[in-house]
């Protein structure tokens, strides 16, 4: 199992050097800083799991079982939602269902 982040600048608080990376301390997890949003906007556009609408997308999970592969865009989708923090149920669940 992978874990990728992508912290984006999209509130007057977020900069880079005020993430606390060590809160998803584990080795599993890989940590991007995406300053000008390019993986936001790309992902609102293809409108994955349906998260597009408002331009940009950030604050959000994707998951993906083992089959996933990046053809296009990433798929097959097995779980999205927003925002993370109101939705750490339906994460787990989404992870814990895969194989």
């Amino acid at each position: 199992m992978r874990f990728y982040v992508v912290w984006l600048n999209q509130r007057s608080t977020d900069a880079r050097h005020t993430i606390d990376a060590s809160t998803l301390a584990d080795p599993r997890v890989s940590q991007w800083w995406d300053g000008e949003a390019v993986i936001g906007r790309w992902l609102a556009d293809v409108d994955l799991g349906g998260l597009g609408y408002s331009g940009i997308v950030y604050d959000t999970y994707y998951v993906f079982g083992p089959e996933a592969a990046w053809a296009d865009v990433p798929g097959p989708l097995a779980g999205s939602g927003v925002p993370v923090i109101s939705r750490g149920e339906e994460l787990l669940a989404a992870i814990r269902a895969q194989p």
